[in-house]
C-alpha cells in the first residue's frame, strides 16, 4: 500500500506529476489495509509547544520527549546544506508518554519514519494519517508537518533527516514527489544503517564522511522507492483485474486496457502475470468461464449463459468451457445441485 498526497504549493513536485501517480491513479484508489487514512486533523488541534529550533532552513515546536534515544548527529555548518543530499541525523527512540512536534519551514529537509513497534498520528499539510508497526512515512520538504504520540502502547521507531539543496530533485528522481507513507516492514534494513554509522559520528571534520553520508541517504531513497515501486505495481494490476471482471459482458481487446491504463501492454502482461499467475487475457477467459459454470448451475440455459459472460458465439463458448472443464455446459447445467 502506497499514500499519496499532493505535493505542497511552493515546492517543485507541485509543478510536474510523476510518473507512479499516473499509473496509480494518484493513489485515489488506495484501499486503508494498514495504515488508517484519517478524514480530519482535530487530533491535532489542542497540542501546543514551545520552540526547540529556528533558524532559515527549519522551525521546530515540540512537547514532550522519547523515553529512550539512540542518536546519530552528524549536523554540521550552514555551509554544508550547499551539498546536494546527505544524511544528517538517525535516530532510534523509545516513546511511552505523549509526544508532539511540529516542523516548518523545512526547505532543505527530509524527514523519514519506520514505525517498529505502536503508533503514531502523522500530518503533511491536509493529509492525515496514523501508522503502525511495519509503517514509512515521508514528511517532506516546504510542508506543514506534524507528529504526535498519544496512545497507550510503546512506540518504537527510527527518524533518519536528510539534507541537500537538491532533495526536491532526488524525491523526483526516485518518484517520491507524492508519496506520504508505504508498507516497508523492514526494521532489520534501517537497524544495518544505523549500526555501520555509529562508528563515524566522532570523525572530525564533518566532511571528511560526506561521501558516507550522501552513500547512506541515497541507500535510503533507493530502498523506499523500490518498495514504492513493487506495492504501485501490485496496485495498479488489482485496478486492472477488478477492471476485467466488472465487464465480463463486454467485447474487451488487452491493447485498450492498456490504453486505459497508460501502460506498455507487455509491462501489464508481465506485471500482471508476476501478481496472478496468468496474463489479463487469460485471466479474463478463466473468469468468465467460472462464471459461466455459477450461472449454468444455477439453470440459466446455455445460450443465455454464453452471451452473459462475453460470447458472441455459443458454439465458441461451448468448445471453450469443455477445454476448461473436460465437459460440455449442457452437462454441467444437468448435474446442478438438486437434479
Amino acid at each position: 500500500m502506497v499514500i499519496f498526497c499532493p505535493a505542497a504549493p511552493d515546492s517543485p513536485g507541485s509543478r510536474k506529476s510523476s510518473r507512479k501517480e499516473k499509473n496509480t491513479a494518484s493513489g485515489a484508489a488506495v484501499k486503508d489495509e494498514f495504515m488508517k487514512i484519517l478524514r480530519d486533523s482535530s487530533i491535532f488541534d489542542s497540542e501546543k509547544g514551545t520552540c526547540w529550533r529556528s533558524d532559515p532552513t527549519f522551525v521546530g515546536y515540540g512537547a514532550g520527549y522519547p523515553e529512550q534515544v539512540e542518536l546519530l548527529n552528524f549536523t554540521g555548518r550552514p555551509s554544508d546544506t550547499s551539498i546536494p543530499c546527505r544524511m544528517e541525523v538517525m535516530l532510534h527512540s523509545t516513546v511511552q508518554t505523549r509526544y508532539y512536534q511540529h516542523r516548518t519551514r523545512q526547505t532543505q529537509k527530509l524527514s523519514v519514519f519506520c514505525i517498529c513497534s505502536g503508533r503514531m498520528y502523522f500530518r503533511s499539510n491536509s493529509s492525515v494519517l496514523s501508522a503502525e508497526a511495519g509503517d514509512c512515512v515521508l514528511l517532506k520538504p516546504h510542508c506543514r508537518n506534524d507528529f504526535l504520540y498519544a496512545d497507550e502502547r510503546q512506540c518504537s521507531y527510527y527518524e533518519f533527516i536528510l539534507t541537500g539543496n537538491m532533495l526536491d530533485e532526488f524525491l523526483r528522481i526516485y518518484d517520491l514527489e507524492q508519496v506520504f507513507g508505504l508498507k516497508l516492514n523492514d526494521e532489520k534494513f534501517f537497524r544495518k544503517l544505523f549500526e555501520r554509522m555509529k562508528n563515524l559520528t566522532d570523525v572530525k571534520p564533518l566532511s571528511a564522511i560526506f561521501p558516507e553520508l550522501t552513500g547512506v541517504a541515497f541507500e535510503l531513497l533507493q530502498r523506499i522507492s523500490s518498495a514504492v515501486q513493487i506495492q504501485a505495481r501490485s496496485s495498479y494490476v488489482a485496478e486492472i483485474r477488478d477492471f476485467l471482471e466488472q465487464r465480463i459482458k463486454e467485447k474487451i481487446s488487452m491493447p485498450e486496457v492498456a490504453g486505459r491504463f497508460k501502460i506498455d501492454i507487455h509491462d501489464m502482461n508481465r506485471d500482471f502475470q508476476d501478481a496472478f499467475g496468468v496474463t489479463p487475457y487469460q485471466y479474463l477467459k478463466r473468469f468468465r468461464l467460472r462464471k459461466a459454470a455459477e450461472m449454468l448451475r444455477a439453470g440459466m440455459l446455455v445460450k443465455e449463459t454464453s452471451a452473459a459472460v462475453g460470447y458472441r458465439n455459443v458454439k465458441t463458448f461451448s468448445a471453450e468451457f469443455r477445454l476448461f472443464y473436460g465437459k460440455s455446459p449442457l452437462d454441467c447445467r444437468k448435474r446442478r445441485p438438486g437434479r
